[in-house]
């Protein structure tokens, strides 16, 4: 199960980037969702003694805000009520919250994810023990279906009050709300969307386009018809002979 789910989360760039390899993730936007994670716990002394905990799945949910193209806060919450001892047929209760700050590597693609980085600060209740956690985390991201937000990645938090360490990889989909900036959306228009430019050509300068004009080449200045030939004052030309 660990390493079927280890795969998983580790293939999942290679199955989704070629086909959405179209979509872009917005620069800014609010969401809500939920993930599943990996737990490996590093150090058998978990527990404060040699029974330390078996790696174990949790899931939860988690609510953020990405305020610019570049940076996100986010609010994480997970559990599993059976998290097993290693040595012995116990079980313990244990919950997890972190509060992370990242920094998204904005126009960069990674098999048509969106990588980023992150610190992160939070607790970990174990039966309602407490111990403050603190650590880094890095992954990719993808928009896809327009409001999803695929989210893959690792964490790796120490706990200052027992020391040891602990890390997950995770796999997260979130509902994207209050979207803005995305690239999809605003992408300038092309040749194929701009009317055609209509090519008017007036070798003689007479205002009458060549198409039109069954007298080419008149004289500059001269008034002509809007067939383009030249318009004689015949009047002028009666009183001359008089």
């Amino acid at each position: 199960m660990k390493k079927s789910m280890m795969t998983a989360v580790l293939a999942s760039p290679l199955l989704f980037s070629p086909v959405f390899a179209a979509e872009n993730v917005p620069d800014t936007y609010g969401y809500v969702g939920g993930h599943v994670s990996q737990y490996f716990f590093y150090d058998n002394e978990v527990t404060g003694d040699v029974d330390g905990f078996d790696d174990s799945e949790f899931f939860g949910g988690q609510i953020g805000w990405r305020f610019s193209p570049r940076w996100s806060v986010q609010a994480w919450y997970e559990e599993n009520d059976e998290v097993e001892h290693k040595y012995t047929d116990r079980e313990s209760d244990v919950v997890n919250y972190y509060a992370s700050l990242r920094h998204h590597f904005d126009e960069t693609s990674l098999l048509g994810f969106e990588p980023y980085m992150g610190l992160n600060v939070g607790t970990q209740e174990i039966n309602d023990n407490e111990e403050t956690m603190s650590g880094v985390e890095m992954g990719i991201q993808r928009a896809f279906l327009k409001n999803v937000l695929l989210d893959l990645g690792t964490r790796h938090a120490y706990s200052s009050d027992r020391e040891f360490w602990e890390g997950q990889v995770y796999a997260g989909v979130n509902l994207m709300f209050a979207v803005s900036g995305r690239e999809s959306d605003s992408e300038p228009r092309t040749a194929m969307d701009e009317p055609a430019e209509v090519v008017s050509k007036d070798s003689d300068g007479d205002g009458v386009i060549d198409a039109r004009d069954d007298c080419p080449g008149t004289a500059p200045n001269a008034v002509v018809d809007d067939r383009g030939c030249q318009v004689y004052d015949v009047r002028r030309e009666e009183t001359v002979k008089t």
